[in-house]
């Protein structure tokens, strides 16, 4: 739901998204670098919500981001900023882990985990057509921001070359 509200809102703002699934539809993980990858995206997204083990659950609230190379860390720094800004929720922090996602990205590529479902209060907020726009906001935020800080490119000559996001 986050992710649809994102390209949606990112295609008014007339930048490109191309989601690696819009459906439940289960794309292997290192399929969905590979697309971002081929199509030649500025930035890659993958949106999430956390969990803890059964021993743990509950015990933790707020939104982290994770990254894996250098080009990366500025992005989810900003990126926690916004939309722990606007949602509401703890930032707790960004962290760097080989998650294939962000690992095989050529690009600079952030994980977004925007609340934890075991906890009470974020399983409750993350259940809100309200809460999920709210992400979305946050998410587009980052991303328009991230955006503005590439160098430009040179106008699109083919479809490929004209992907400005990859999720």
């Amino acid at each position: 739901s986050v992710a649809l509200r994102v390209a949606k809102l990112l295609d008014g703002k007339g930048v490109k998204c191309t989601l690696t699934r819009d459906d439940d539809t289960l794309i292997p993980l290192h399929d969905r670098p590979k697309m971002a990858n081929a199509l030649g995206a500025d930035l890659f997204v993958s949106i999430h919500c956390n969990a803890m083990p059964d021993d743990q659950k509950g015990q933790r609230s707020g939104t982290e981001l994770y990254y894996y190379t250098g080009q990366s860390s500025a992005f989810a720094a900003l990126m926690l900023k916004e939309v722990a800004d606007e949602i509401g929720l703890a930032a707790r922090g960004t962290f760097t882990r080989p998650f294939v996602v962000v690992k095989e990205s050529v690009m600079p590529a952030v994980l977004v985990e925007l609340g934890y479902l075991d906890n009470a209060g974020d399983g409750k907020k993350l259940e809100t057509d309200d809460f999920q726009q709210r992400c979305a906001v946050g998410i587009v935020r980052g991303i328009v921001r991230q955006l503005q800080r590439l160098p430009r490119r040179e106008p699109a000559t083919d479809e490929a070359d004209t992907a400005r996001a990859g999720s």
